[in-house]
């Protein structure tokens, strides 16, 4: 079985990741930027509750 809470926290990562790439590089204006992250992180604590994998997991991971 997947542990879901995993995948949700790596898009998370890689969501953030790519935001602060375009910001910089090509200093673009990230109105609404918040909202993947927010979805992602909303993802991987609901996952959490259900039993789907635990954040402790993949922080001592």
């Amino acid at each position: 079985m997947f542990n879901m809470t995993k995948i949700f926290m790596i898009a998370l990562i890689a969501s953030l990741s790519c935001e602060l790439t375009l910001w910089i590089a090509a200093g673009m204006t990230l109105g609404m930027w918040y909202l993947p992250p927010a979805i992602f992180l909303i993802g991987a604590v609901i996952s959490d509750r259900l039993g789907f994998g635990s954040l402790t997991d993949f922080l001592d991971a």
